[in-house]
């Protein structure tokens, strides 16, 4: 019809793509994609389906016709052209929503939508994946050891000791990238690769080892021969090698084998073709595997006889034990008796993240706050990393500079892609393991079975158990080992990755999340009320965010006291500005005055001790003291007269300053608070210093001198120094003006 997209079979031309589109330079013959003039850092395979698309703007795709320009065949599954796609959409910041360069066309393909200009088809060839791997040079950071092991079972298998060698990880941890880095670095070698998909059901017997044998056969044309002669079950798995005639003949002659027969004729095929040259098999995600596949692996490595072979191969062991798959005890029998070898990916060391940050975002790379802070949110996670990295500095390009880049990546969204793989497993949780992890979430990346067990209404045994069960899995939580956690005997536990629990969090429905907050507030109320160590700070966000806006300001009050206590007046100040954002959702009353004049005083006290005496800590403070009228018998009304009094003093608002101690004088006489008239006391004589009046200043400090015998004196009052202190030094230096140096001495050693 006309102007419907057509589909267009990819040309087996040897165009070039070198085009420019938006703010993107693609080179393919250097393997190179720039965004103004900058390295996008791209994988091989990402990079070749790129190419295609760029290299017939406009066109539609199809989804075989990309597989065969970029891996030469069909047998590599959709999920993987997914992946590229989303691979090339995150390097060129495109929402598949809303798609600047990369459409995709349901069900049938993708179309390269943007307007690319100056493409050049100059060379005779265009680069293979292989040599684009090879001149790209992707980011590659560590691993140098698990490189080398590697590269010391090729040689193994190069002298003619058969290998089998698993590379183990988490999602995102970097299987892929370091068998990419090794094949690379192998150069021309008889490598062929297959690739397990997820599969719902039963999964076609070896379709892995087909799909690599398709390849072998394309790559060398003696293998169809070989297959003839030593293994033509499996020649039959791949039609188009021969004619119908032939596939009708071989079935009847084949008739009634057994399946035990696949095996031999595979490892006689393998010996055969390793007899003059060295073969390395690669099959990756063989938690995905089928069983025939398993048991073929298992028997290759049992086989006896020399072999020029390393078979390769990646899992995720948390999927591999919670799908008690039987690759799980194969492994452990082959590594018994010394026939596999197991090659663990941790998640990259802080150290590690600083190498990553200096190659992707060098403006950075000297900030070691960012560096750490990137490192705890993303565990290290190598995938985690590059994508969060990557959102981090385009949100700087992009001129988000309201905050520092540490407090940016603090608050920053969980990237799409990894928000996707996340979702993934959390599709894959049953009912029970969902709830508990919700619950979890709303505690945070730590919590205590008893909390997650009251707010759930559950037995802690049942929490336990299903807590040890997921622990088990490896990919949602861990046990804290010793030392670790809260300093309890009660069983603790932590998510494994913090973006885990973000995205889990997050995809709680908010009115859900709430309640949750809510019920956690309370049961970690009624642990502290039994000397469990749980923060005022953490039970007012609870309570703020379960919409219990009075407790959660009582609860902030009391943290940002104990922080200033603690001499963190930063930490004071941030809890006492969230808490007064809070007001507003309190309702008016006595008790919501009570806690904005103590939040107004501490952050009054926290502004002093970090600003001095700008505007900020006489706001504060006069914002207390203006509604000190309302509650004139609060706790904290010592405190903040003596510190606003000696704020305005400061800044020579004498007059202001009297006034303030004029008022607490007089409520100290109505009161009998020999706290108040120290207070009052000390500011009259701090005013009469500086305005040159010794013998006003002394008169009013010796009237205050009984009240420093109290007990009383000076509770509540601290701000510069204890009060007694500060108003002996204040009359020792009016006695001193006033040419009594004796006395002044006196004074100054009873202030010491």
């Amino acid at each position: 019809m006309p102007g419907q997209p057509v589909a267009v079979k990819l040309q087996t031309s040897t165009d070039v793509v070198r085009a420019h589109f938006d703010a993107f330079d693609l080179d393919e013959a250097n393997a190179s994609l720039l965004r103004e003039g900058k390295p996008v850092a791209l994988a091989p395979t990402p990079f070749a389906v790129l190419c295609a698309l760029v290299r017939q703007p406009g066109a539609l795709l199809t989804k075989n016709a990309l597989l065969d320009e970029v891996w030469g065949h069909r047998f590599v599954s959709e999920s993987v052209l997914k992946t590229a796609i989303s691979e090339i959409r995150t390097a060129l910041r495109d929402d598949p929503r809303q798609p600047r360069f990369i459409e995709t066309v349901s069900r049938r393909g993708y179309r390269f939508i943007a307007v690319a200009t100056a493409i050049s088809t100059t060379r005779p060839e265009r680069a293979s994946v292989s040599e684009i791997r090879s001149m790209q040079a992707p980011l590659f950071i560590g691993r140098a050891e698990a490189l080398s092991r590697l590269h010391g079972a090729w040689d193994l298998a190069c002298s003619g000791r058969r290998a089998v060698v698993w590379v183990v990880g988490e999602p995102g941890v970097g299987k892929t990238m370091l068998i990419e880095h090794f094949v690379a670095g192998l150069g021309d070698v008889a490598c062929a690769r297959g690739q397990c998909v997820e599969h719902y059901g039963t999964g076609e017997p070896y379709l892995p080892v087909l799909e690599a044998l398709a390849e072998l056969c394309r790559r060398d044309g003696t293998v169809p021969a070989l297959l003839r002669a030593v293994a033509p079950i499996w020649l039959l798995q791949l039609p188009w090698l021969s004619t119908v005639e032939e596939r009708d003949a071989l079935r009847r002659e084949l008739a009634g084998v057994s399946p035990e027969r696949m095996l031999r004729e595979m490892g006689e095929l393998l010996d055969r073709f390793t007899e003059h040259r060295p073969l390395l098999l690669v099959t990756e995600d063989l938690h995905w595997s089928d069983r025939a596949t398993v048991q073929l692996l298992a028997y290759i490595a049992r086989r006896r006889g020399s072999a020029h072979l390393m078979w390769l191969a990646s899992f995720r062991l948390a999927e591999m034990v919670a799908q008690e798959h039987p690759l799980n005890p194969m492994r452990h029998e082959l590594r018994l008796h010394g026939l596999g070898e197991e090659i663990v990916l941790d998640p990259f060391s802080e150290t590690e993240v600083a190498d990553v940050v200096a190659q992707r975002a060098p403006a950075l790379a000297g900030d070691e706050a960012f560096v750490r802070a990137l490192h705890e949110r993303t565990d290290g996670v190598p995938l985690f990393v590059a994508s969060v990295l990557s959102d981090v500095t385009a949100g700087a390009e992009q001129g988000d500079e309201d905050a520092g880049v540490g407090a940016r990546l603090a608050r920053w969204a969980v990237p799409e892609r990894l928000a996707a793989i996340i979702e993934h497993y959390m599709a894959k949780l049953g009912g029970e393991p969902r709830e508990l992890l919700a619950a979890a979430a709303v505690c945070g990346v730590e919590f205590r079975v008893a909390t997650v067990a009251a707010v759930l209404a559950r037995d802690a045994a049942w929490v336990e158990q299903h807590c040890e069960e997921l622990a088990r899995q490896r990919l949602w939580l861990t046990a804290p080992g010793a030392g670790q956690g809260r300093q309890s005997t009660e069983p603790a536990y932590l998510f494994r990755h913090a973006l885990f629990r973000q995205v889990m969090y997050e995809r709680t429905a908010p009115l859900a999340r709430a309640q949750l907050h809510g019920k956690v507030g309370a049961a970690l109320e009624r642990e502290r009320s039994e000397g469990a160590p749980v923060t005022a700070a953490e039970l007012a966000m609870h309570f703020e965010r379960g919409r219990e806006p009075m407790t959660a300001l009582r609860y902030y009050a009391e943290a940002a006291g104990t922080a200033l206590a603690n001499l963190i007046p930063a930490e004071c100040k941030d809890l006492t500005e969230c808490a007064l954002s809070l007001l507003g959702r309190a309702p008016e009353g006595t008790e919501r005055n009570t806690l904005e004049i103590a939040l107004a005083t501490l952050c009054g006290m926290a502004d002093f001790n970090l600003l001095g005496v700008g505007p900020e800590a006489k706001g504060a403070f006069q914002r207390a003291y203006g509604l000190l009228a309302d509650v004139p018998q609060h706790p904290l009304r010592g405190l903040l007269l003596y510190g606003f009094g000696f704020v305005l003093s400061l800044r020579t608002e004498y007059g202001e300053a009297l006034a303030v101690a004029e008022r607490a004088e007089a409520w100290a006489s109505d009161a009998n608070d020999p706290a108040l008239l120290l207070a009052a006391c000390t500011i009259q004589a701090h005013v009469h210093l500086h305005q040159g009046r010794p013998r006003a200043g002394r008169s009013k400090i010796e009237r205050a001198l009984p009240a420093m015998e109290s007990p009383a004196a000076g509770a509540g009052v601290s701000f510069v120094a204890d009060p007694p202190v500060t108003l002996l030094g204040l009359l020792a230096i009016h006695l001193l003006h006033l040419g009594l140096v004796a006395q002044a001495r006196v004074r100054l050693s009873q202030a010491h």
